[in-house]
């Protein structure tokens, strides 16, 4: 009978004990606990107690009880969050988290709009802000909540200065939408009739043959390289954004675009995009952005930038709400 990592690690932290030798006083473990990690990992977020302390374990997989994102653990006094845009609205894929402190203790959050659940060191978590988001006017208050509503939810980094990213351009190219997209939440380019500015900044840095760390709902470890590229993502994903940061400030962040089954509009114009599998490529892509500048998702019914799903054609996103102007403001005066 196949059994899964975590049963394996729990099986194996079970038989760890001390076997001494007949008038020795010497003890030799039949079975450690840092060597049941390495052999069961993935750990699930619900066990990361049972490996702290354990050496030679950054980029050990860490994966999400919750769901089956999975991301690599990172450095000591790192955090590194995996956020993805669904194509079907209702389906709320978990952003999920995993925080190790400067001394070795470890958490993971797994959270949507309406859920969240914390496991491991408590004092981490509260560290890296994973017990609860800087959020504002999560209610939806008239009949058109884009506009009414101030909904945001932010972590508690932020860029400190100029954030370059580069972009390995997939079949469709885009560069010029991508572009729009960053500068989109950098500027607070508004669809209720105003804009408002934020001290957010980004530059293009240009083509690059570097891959981003993000795949299959995976966060891989760190190259502290920013890259924008496209690949093969599974399931509802239209896209995902891999973003690692101190408990000051985010230091890398990645993004994948979805290239396996649908197509991408790039035009300019937002009158068209067409087609019930065709989505828009600068509106995902300013939902994404918002995750590497520091925002995380709001519920759907408040219908800001930063919803959990998006649909065909949205070009809408290609704006912002004022939940998500608010929230940018808050991180970025």
């Amino acid at each position: 009978m196949r059994r899964s990592a975590s049963t394996l690690l729990a099986a194996a932290l079970s038989i760890i004990s001390l076997t001494v030798g007949a008038g020795s006083a010497e003890a030799t473990p039949v079975v450690s606990q840092c060597e049941a990690v390495r052999s069961a990992w993935p750990i699930e977020s619900t066990a990361v107690d049972a490996i702290e302390g354990c050496a030679g374990i950054d980029g050990v997989l860490i994966r999400d009880a919750e769901s089956n994102i999975t991301v690599a653990l990172p450095p000591e006094g790192i955090a590194v969050t995996y956020s993805a845009l669904s194509d079907t609205p209702g389906i709320d894929i978990p952003e999920f988290t995993v925080a190790r402190s400067r001394n070795g203790e470890i958490a993971t959050a797994s959270v949507t709009p309406n859920r969240r659940v914390v496991e491991g060191s408590m004092t981490t978590a509260r560290a890296f802000g994973l017990t609860s988001d800087a959020t504002a006017d999560s209610a939806v208050q008239a009949t058109n909540p884009k506009c009414d509503s101030f909904a945001y939810s932010i972590s508690n980094e932020r860029w400190l200065s100029t954030a370059s990213w580069y972009y390995r351009a997939p079949s469709f190219g885009g560069q010029v939408r991508v572009a729009a997209a960053f500068s989109a939440m950098a500027d607070g380019i508004g669809d209720c009739g105003t804009n408002t500015p934020n001290s957010a900044a980004h530059s293009y840095a240009g083509s690059t043959t570097s891959s981003s760390q993000v795949n299959d709902s995976i966060c891989g470890p760190s190259d502290l390289k920013n890259v924008v590229d496209g690949g093969d993502l599974s399931g509802t994903t239209l896209a995902a954004t891999c973003t690692w940061r101190t408990t000051g400030q985010i230091v890398n962040a990645d993004i994948r675009i979805d290239t396996s089954s649908r197509s991408w509009y790039t035009g300019s114009s937002t009158t068209g995009c067409s087609g019930s599998s065709t989505y828009d490529l600068q509106g995902v892509m300013t939902h994404e952005a918002g995750h590497f500048f520091g925002l995380n998702h709001v519920a759907q019914s408040t219908n800001q930038v930063m919803v959990p799903s998006s649909f065909a054609c949205q070009t809408s996103h290609r704006r912002l709400g004022d939940g998500d102007l608010a929230g940018m403001k808050a991180r970025y005066p």
